[in-house]
């Protein structure tokens, strides 16, 4: 088991296969472990976890209901959008997501206000190409 030390907030929507872990999971690299932690750089590759931060404010920290909101933003997320272009236009710009994007850029506020967009955008990233 990883020791367990306090690290610096590290933002995001934390899904493995679209369930939350309580706990945010922050792995750095040795040189940057020892920034963090106030130790030279070289300490072992060993995994750091942090208890969250904002459960019970940003979001649940109940792990059961937080599955389950997540699980409802999931399932009313309907199909990709073939409409972004300039409103004077006609013309397709681009399909959301875009096919074959190897990276998210996803809101992160509180679930309340973020949880819909960002499902939309978990949902649809094909994680096989990250």
């Amino acid at each position: 088991t990883p020791s367990r030390r306090h690290l610096p907030h590290c933002g995001g929507w934390h899904t493995h296969l679209h369930k939350v872990h309580i706990h945010c999971h922050c792995y750095l690299p040795p040189t940057q472990q020892a920034i963090h932690l106030g130790k030279n750089s070289s300490m072992s590759s060993n995994q750091i976890v942090r208890d969250a931060s904002h459960a019970g404010s940003w979001y649940s920290d109940s792990k059961s209901q937080l599955n389950s909101q997540l699980d409802g933003w999931l399932a009313a997320v309907n199909q990709p959008v073939s409409c972004i272009g300039p409103q004077s236009s006609q013309e397709v710009l681009s399909d959301v997501p875009v096919p074959r994007a190897r990276v998210i850029i996803a809101p992160h506020a509180g679930y309340s206000y973020s949880g819909p967009a960002a499902a939309w955008a978990y949902k649809f990233w094909d994680v096989s190409k990250a």
